[in-house]
């Protein structure tokens, strides 16, 4: 029997961005199986009446606690775990550090552009390896470095 993908929407929230790499806020997944304790990004099911973007900021504000920052359409994509497929529509927002939450199932995690999703192997969802690194790409790609520290949009 074929599995149905299930529609699914997550936001990469993005903290800081460098000439290194960039930070993103994660939280660890609580379920019952494999994927507990997972680190994962806010997001979850697309209800019947809602768009894919709806779903990703409702999701951010149930899970963050906080409202939802504006958030902007990266890529769709497929990934197929044992139990379920999904059809993740990934978003993306810049967020203030310092107004996210912070517990021992919330932080942050820098991504060097040059060692990639490296200290998050074996810590993370599987879908998410392929989303971080495309958006790693991403970044790399279509911002050019302004000064030192900072990382501003291309014309």
């Amino acid at each position: 029997m074929t599995k149905k993908f299930i529609p699914v929407s997550i936001v990469l929230v993005i903290t800081e961005v460098s000439k290194d790499g960039f930070a993103l806020w994660m939280q660890k997944r609580k379920e019952k199986g494999s994927l507990n304790n997972l680190w994962e990004f806010p997001g979850g099911k697309v209800e019947p009446d809602e768009t894919p973007k709806e779903a990703a900021c409702r999701e951010f504000m149930e899970e963050a606690g906080i409202d939802c920052p504006k958030v902007e359409e990266f890529k769709i994509t497929t990934h197929s775990y044992m139990d379920r497929n999904v059809l993740l529509n990934v978003f993306y927002s810049y967020h203030s550090a310092e107004k996210l939450p912070k517990s021992e199932r919330q932080k942050t995690f820098f991504v060097n552009f040059k060692k990639g999703t490296q200290l998050l192997e074996g810590k993370m969802l599987a879908a998410n390896y392929s989303i971080v690194e495309s958006f790693s790409k991403y970044l790399q790609s279509n911002f050019l470095l302004e000064a030192e520290d900072s990382l501003c949009p291309s014309s």
